[in-house]
């Protein structure tokens, strides 16, 4: 997965995309849990994320793990 900050959404000032590895759009990071992830990755921190296990993405969830690289 890929994380990318969205600084351009008007309707979220942390927004964060999430990106499958050929770069499609698909989902954001939810707003309620955004602004500490959107704050270090505009510090030029590295953020990394993986797919969780058990998803089920049929039925229109994907849940991920964030991790700082330090």
């Amino acid at each position: 997965m890929i994380l990318r900050r969205d600084k351009a959404n008007q309707f979220d000032d942390y927004a964060i995309k999430v990106l499958d590895s050929a770069e499609h759009h698909i989902g954001w990071v939810p707003r309620r849990q955004n602004h500490i992830v959107a704050r270090l990755m505009d510090a030029g921190k590295k953020i990394d994320a993986e797919t969780r296990a058990g998803n089920n993405s049929l039925a229109g969830e994907l849940s991920i793990d964030i991790y700082l690289e330090d």
